[in-house]
């Protein structure tokens, strides 16, 4: 079997670098329109508030990676569970929860004789 000759690697290397600069090209553009996207959403305003389902809403900020993060569908797999699970008049609490975002799905379900804590 015969190896790959000097002028071969040099094309391979020539084309899998043009390849590599198109893709690291595209990505930015990529990143570039979403972000565009996502600040278009606000109308020139830092906050809009977003239905995460027929009972919330939550106030996502323009400057924020986890509002966001949220907007694009965040955690789906979790609120599942939490849907799935709590109970009313269950106990919840929400460590580390940030803006607690779980203990808003989390209130709906477990009523007004279950407990929450977020923090």
């Amino acid at each position: 079997m015969k190896g790959i000759s000097g002028l071969d690697e040099r094309i391979v290397n020539y084309v899998a670098g043009r390849l590599n600069k198109y893709l690291i090209n595209k990505k930015k553009k990529a990143a570039e329109k979403s972000k565009q996207t996502w600040l278009g959403l606000f109308q020139n305003k830092d906050c809009l508030t977003h239905q995460l389902s027929d009972e919330l809403k939550i106030n996502l900020y323009n400057d924020s990676v986890l509002s966001k993060l949220i907007y694009d569908g965040f955690e789906t797999s979790e609120i599942d569970f939490l849907n799935h699970f709590l109970e009313e008049g269950a106990y919840f609490i929400d460590l580390g929860g940030n803006v607690c975002f779980f203990s808003l799905f989390a209130s709906r379900k477990i009523g007004p004789v279950g407990l929450g804590i977020g923090f």
